[in-house]
């Protein structure tokens, strides 16, 4: 047989080109879409089309030159198994590229476009297709189907097949009139199909099983005008471009929360690099490795974590806060929002999981729960002191003791105020979110200066300032004003009675890029075991505390705010040196 099927005589180089010619440009389409466009169903689809579109033409080329009828015969039967798959991969194609496989089954589809292909290449290689190869001048040799019933089935199924696409691609056409781009690349795939559809129907089926005559073999020079209106639309409208699942994957890479997939025992099967970069773990690490016990340690946690796994299998989604480990041994907090794994078959196989790292704002609703308790705290004493009182003036006749009472109401009151005043401050400087004010330090320094004149140590202290700024600043004055009057109220408050001359010494100034400010006082200084803390919310460090702990809380978070740094150094009994910078634009 190998010596009867290479009995070849290429006599006719313009005939073999007919052929060969429209076979390389569809495989040269082939290899376009398959390395170049992304990958996905409907790339993939087309792919196998033109592949054996390309092996078809090229067999059908090699069949011309053959120089015996029998070797004809051999070329023609691998052809003709080569154009049973080729009609079911271009309907296929369509239903991809339009979407409409979705709404069928794929193993469905699937069976209906290749089992009868399979089968009828079966009933070839058992002689039952029936097929006669003639002389001809023209073509070289030309094959005529025999009227048998497999032969006739085989060519109405095929005709059936193609003039299905055909019909599909124009009610596509229709379908996407108001999209203007759709409704040209659709046309012009439309009429590439139309013209060898209606030209191979006629020529290759009706002539010679109607007709009777001999087959016109042009429907395989002619299918290229369809690879090209196809390569045109890829070129020019990028029809094959889109890829759901290439967009996918660069989603998933430069997305910024972190992605995991776990199969139905919870093994991970994969992560996207932001999730590798929040636990630490090279996606490497984690393949195939449970949740629990890499990612999850605590008994409690695993517990949420498989009772999630369980809901997933049941097809319920859910949202919990976990507490992971990372791979460096860091508690981290976690917010994982996990939905079922379905396969194109509707099974659950597995979890998706996006998971936010929650741990700053666990730390900012442990900061506010502990804002509203003490805040509560702080303004019920004032208020259960002035209703004491209140009660106390009702029953008092002794108009010197009303007095006394009264003036105990109004400290009270004051207090009261002071608190409200500050708890209202710390939630101004929380949601500042402009930082167009013009700021002149020494006007700054003066004007709060002015509110500390009625304080009974504000006489015995020296503030001095020395401001080495050329120009006024861009800031925030509130932020700027609550970080300048916390420092120096805490210097009035907390001098050194034992000292004779107490002082606060204000030192500004500037940098290339930075403004830095010294507060620097010789007041009774931070003990040492309270340094790291004075800056934590109702923090008091000394038994002379008599503010609402939020002073230099309030000074820190407004610092914070503002892009700055501030350093402590203190020595009891000695003074405090307060060090902030500031960077400005």
């Amino acid at each position: 047989m190998q010596s009867s099927l290479f009995n070849l005589n290429f006599i006719s180089w313009s005939l073999l080109l007919t052929f060969i010619v429209p076979g390389i440009i569809n495989i040269g389409i082939f290899i376009y879409v398959f390395f170049f466009l992304p990958y996905n169903k409907t790339n993939k689809t087309f792919s196998a089309f033109v592949l054996l579109l390309g092996i078809a033409q090229a067999l059908d080329g090699i069949m011309r030159m053959s120089a015996t009828s029998e070797t004809a015969m051999q070329w023609s039967e691998m052809t003709a198994v080569t154009w049973f798959f080729i009609t079911p991969f271009e309907l296929l194609f369509i239903f991809r590229y339009t979407g409409w496989d979705k709404k069928i089954r794929d193993t469905a589809l699937l069976t209906f476009l290749f089992a009868p292909a399979i089968a009828l290449g079966f009933l070839l290689i058992a002689g039952l297709h029936k097929t006669t190869v003639l002389k001809s001048e023209q073509w070289n040799w030309i094959v005529n189907p025999q009227n048998t019933f497999v032969t006739n089935i085989s060519y109405l199924w095929g005709t059936i097949i193609s003039l299905i696409c055909f019909a599909l691609y124009w009610i596509y056409f229709i379908t996407v009139r108001n999209d203007k781009e759709k409704r040209k690349f659709s046309l012009i795939i439309a009429i590439g199909n139309t013209v060898p559809t209606i030209i191979g129907i006629i020529a290759e089926v009706i002539v010679p099983l109607v007709y009777k005559k001999n087959d016109i073999p042009i429907t395989t020079p002619f299918i290229t005008a369809f690879s090209i209106a196809i390569l045109v639309a890829i070129t020019r409208f990028k029809v094959l471009d889109f890829s759901p699942i290439h967009q996918l994957d660069r989603i998933l890479e430069v997305m910024n929360e972190g992605l995991m997939i776990v199969n139905i025992k919870g093994e991970i099967m994969y992560a996207n690099p932001a999730f590798c970069k929040e636990v630490g773990y090279e996606l490497s690490e984690m393949a195939g490795k449970m949740g629990e016990g890499l990612l999850v340690k605590e008994q409690e946690e695993i517990e949420k974590l498989r009772h999630g796994i369980k809901n997933r299998i049941k097809n319920i989604p859910g949202q919990y806060e976990i507490l992971g480990t990372t791979k460096q041994g860091k508690k981290v907090w976690f917010m994982l929002n996990a939905t079922p794994y379905i396969d194109t078959n509707g099974h659950i196989i597995g979890s998706v999981v996006i998971l936010t790292n929650i741990n700053d704002l666990k730390g900012a609703n442990k900061e506010l729960e502990l804002f509203i308790y003490k805040a509560s705290h702080d303004l019920r004493g004032p208020l259960a002191s002035i209703l004491g009182l209140s009660m106390l003036v009702k029953q008092e006749k002794n108009p010197k003791e009303v007095t006394n009472y009264l003036n105990m109401i109004d400290t009270s009151a004051k207090k009261l105020d002071t608190i409200l005043v500050t708890l209202i401050k710390s939630m101004q400087i929380r949601d500042v979110k402009k930082f167009e004010d013009e700021i002149s330090f020494d006007c700054l320094l003066n004007e709060i200066q002015q509110r500390f004149i009625g304080y009974e140590e504000y006489p015995l202290i020296e503030i001095t300032k020395n401001i080495s700024v050329k120009e006024n600043v861009v800031s925030n004055k509130l932020i700027l004003e609550s970080v300048f009057q916390n420092i120096i109220e805490n210097a009035i408050k907390y001098s050194n009675p034992e000292v004779l001359n107490s002082y606060l010494r204000i030192n500004i100034t500037e940098t290339e890029t930075a403004i830095e400010i010294l507060f620097e006082d010789n007041g009774i200084g931070i003990d040492p075991t309270s340094v790291d803390k004075i800056f934590d919310m109702y923090y008091r460090g000394s038994n002379k505390s008599k503010g609402t702990g939020l002073g230099l809380y309030l000074v820190k978070n407004g610092i914070n705010k503002l892009g700055g740094t501030i350093k402590v150094e203190s020595e009891l009994g000695k003074g405090t040196k307060f060090i902030v910078s500031l960077q400005m634009k």
